[in-house]
C-alpha cells in the first residue's frame, strides 16, 4: 500500500492538521510509503522518509480577494499538482486520503482526482462536504441550522459571519464540489470522526453507506492526571474566533479573578487584562504545563464541533470539561459525568458553569477523577486509530 496525503495545512497548529500530522507520521512508522501534496509551505518536522509537495500558499482568507474569489471555486495550481502525482507515481495500490481542501487546494481537487476516485478516501473534520460554511450555524442569527444545504432555503439564508456574498461564494464551492466529486456514483469513501456528524452529512446528500466513523486519538496534555480541585486556573485550547465563542468567554471572566490561559490563533483582539493570557500558539508540553494548575478547560463553540480534540486531551489529564451543546463530545461528557455542558454559549451559562465548579472542591475531584477514566472510552488509542484507518484503505483497494 502507498498513501498519497493530501491538506490545506501541515503546520499542526488546528486539531484537523494535528491529526493529519499524527496519520502521516505513524503511517510513515509502519514503512509505509507516504507522500503529502500540502497547500500552505511546509517548514519541516514530518519524518525524513515522508515526501512533501507543497503549494506555498496562503488560505484563502488571506490572499488577494480578486485572486482568492477564483482560487477558491477552483485553484488551478492545485489541480495540476495532483494530476502531476497521479501521472507520475499512481500505481493500483495508492490510497489518496484528503484531510483537508476548503482553505486552500479547492474543489479542484476532486476533479483531477475523478479516474482514481475509488481509492479516494476523505477525512472529514468538519461539514464543509455538506454545508456551505462548514458548520450547519447561522451567524446571521445566531443559532444552529437545520436547513438542507444548497437548498432554496439555504440559498436564501444570510448565514455567513462575514457577508452575503461570502455565502454564495461558498455556495459556488459547495457546487463546484458536487459537479466534480459525487461519492455516491464514484465509489470515494468518507472517514468522520464522531457518529453523530454522519446524519448532517446525510443531510447535504452523501449515502451513510460510503461514510465510516473512526474517532480520533488524543494524547492527554499531561503524563499523570492532575488533581483539578487543587488548581485554581483555567485553560482555553483552540482558535480564538467568535464561532468558537471565545468573544463571551472572555466578557464572561473578566469579572472574575482566575486567571484564563488562551492557547490558539484567530482573528479575535480583546484589550489586555490581568487575568486574561493569551499565549499564541504553543507545543504540547507548554499547554501542558498549564494544565497541570488548571481546574477546567472550557470549550464554548457557538458551531457545531464534529470532535473538540482538546476536550479529549484535557479530559486525559485529569482536567475537567465545559463544554457547549453544539460540541459532538458533548453527549460523552454527560454519559461519563467528566464535566458541564453548557445549556446556552452566553455570559450567565458560562459563569454558572464555572462559578459552581470553584464553589465545590468535592465535585469538580469526582469529576476529574472520572475525567481520566473515561478518556480511553471516548477516545482510541493511536493504534487502534491506525489500525482503523488502515483496515478502511485495504477494504478499498479488495473491491477496486
Amino acid at each position: 500500500m502507498r498513501i498519497v496525503f493530501m491538506c490545506d495545512f501541515i503546520a499542526p497548529k488546528g486539531g484537523a492538521a494535528k491529526v493529519g500530522v499524527d496519520l502521516v507520521q505513524l503511517l510513515a512508522a509502519q514503512s509505509i510509503p507516504v507522500k503529502v501534496l500540502a497547500g500552505e509551505p511546509y517548514e519541516g518536522g514530518l519524518a525524513d522518509d515522508i515526501s512533501v509537495v507543497s503549494l506555498n500558499q496562503q488560505k484563502l482568507l488571506l490572499t488577494d480577494p480578486r485572486i482568492g474569489v477564483f482560487r477558491g471555486l477552483f485553484n488551478t495550481a492545485a489541480h495540476a499538482a495532483v494530476t502531476k502525482l497521479i501521472d507520475q507515481t499512481d500505481t493500483p495500490d495508492t490510497v489518496y486520503i484528503i484531510n483537508s481542501w476548503s482553505q486552500i487546494l479547492s474543489p479542484s481537487i476532486f476533479a483531477a482526482l475523478r479516474r482514481v476516485s475509488r481509492r479516494v478516501l476523505v477525512y472529514a473534520h468538519d461539514y464543509f462536504l455538506a454545508c456551505p460554511n462548514g458548520g450547519y450555524f447561522d451567524f446571521g442569527h445566531g443559532e444552529p441550522c437545520e436547513r438542507a444545504p444548497l437548498s432554496l432555503s439555504c440559498f436564501a439564508t444570510q448565514c455567513d459571519k462575514r457577508n452575503y456574498m461570502q455565502k454564495i461564494w461558498r455556495t459556488g464551492m459547495g457546487a463546484m464540489r458536487r459537479l466534480n466529486w459525487n461519492v455516491d456514483l464514484n465509489g470515494s469513501r468518507i472517514i468522520v470522526v464522531h457518529e453523530g456528524m454522519v446524519e448532517y452529512l446525510a443531510k447535504g446528500g452523501i449515502a451513510e453507506q460510503f461514510i465510516s466513523v473512526v474517532r480520533n486519538p488524543s494524547k492527554p496534555f499531561t503524563a499523570v492526571p492532575v488533581k483539578a480541585e487543587h488548581n485554581r486556573e483555567i485553560l482555553y485550547v483552540g482558535t480564538l474566533t467568535t464561532e468558537k465563542g471565545v468573544d463571551v468567554l472572555v466578557d464572561a471572566l473578566r469579572e472574575r479573578p482566575w486567571t484564563l490561559n488562551m492557547f490558539g490563533e484567530g482573528e479575535i483582539r480583546f484589550p489586555p487584562a490581568p487575568n486574561i493570557i493569551a499565549h499564541g500558539f504553543q507545543s504540547h508540553e507548554t499547554i501542558g504545563r498549564a494544565a497541570e494548575r488548571s481546574r477546567l478547560l472550557i470549550m464554548p463553540s457557538r458551531v457545531r464541533e464534529t470532535f473538540g480534540l482538546s476536550a479529549l486531551e484535557a479530559l486525559g489529564a485529569g482536567v475537567p470539561v465545559v463544554i457547549s451543546s453544539q460540541a459532538q463530545v458533548a453527549a460523552d461528557i454527560r454519559t461519563h459525568q467528566c464535566g458541564v455542558v453548557l445549556p446556552a454559549v452566553d455570559k450567565a451559562s458560562i459563569l454558572k458553569a464555572v462559578d459552581d465548579l470553584y464553589a465545590d472542591d468535592g465535585r469538580t475531584a469526582e469529576l476529574s477523577r472520572r475525567a481520566s477514566r473515561a478518556h480511553a472510552m471516548i477516545s482510541p488509542s493511536f493504534d487502534e486509530w491506525t489500525a482503523q484507518i488502515l483496515r478502511i484503505c485495504q477494504s478499498m483497494l479488495k473491491s477496486h
